[in-house]
């Protein structure tokens, strides 16, 4: 009798992120952290809208050792807490590596990324968060 239609989500990209449903919900998106020369804490990224991701480490890094830190007012920067309210302990990383966030990441909305080592050149990490 009637045939069976339903609505097809619309599609939009816009630079690296992907819009994908009738609302254009954010569902990926590719960023970047940067560390300065001389320094070992990178510029802060909003990951309020997301829930996962990961990093992946440039091809030159000095650092053999990864801490984050969270902000809920982009001012103030404290070491991501676990659920038992200790620090999270440190990632290994090495260059090139892809990395998982930590899960803990998602409970702020500002996060940075700290190098063990002062890096001896500017870095870029490349991000990529999932919604």
């Amino acid at each position: 009798m009637f045939a069976n239609f339903q609505k097809q989500p619309s599609t939009e990209q816009n630079g690296d992120n992907i819009m994908v449903g009738t609302n254009k919900e954010r569902m990926n998106s590719n960023i970047d952290w940067t560390i300065a020369i001389s320094t070992t804490t990178s510029d802060a990224i909003d990951v309020s809208e997301w829930n996962g991701g990961s990093y992946q480490m440039p091809a030159a890094f000095t650092g053999t050792a990864a801490t984050f830190s969270g902000s809920i007012d982009n001012v103030t920067f404290d070491l991501i807490q676990t659920t038992a309210l200790a620090d999270r302990s440190s990632d290994t990383v090495g260059v090139n590596q892809v990395n998982p966030m930590p899960p803990e990441a998602f409970n702020y909305r500002y996060l940075k990324f700290i190098s063990g080592s002062t890096e001896t050149a500017a870095r870029t990490i490349k991000v990529f968060l999932k919604g």
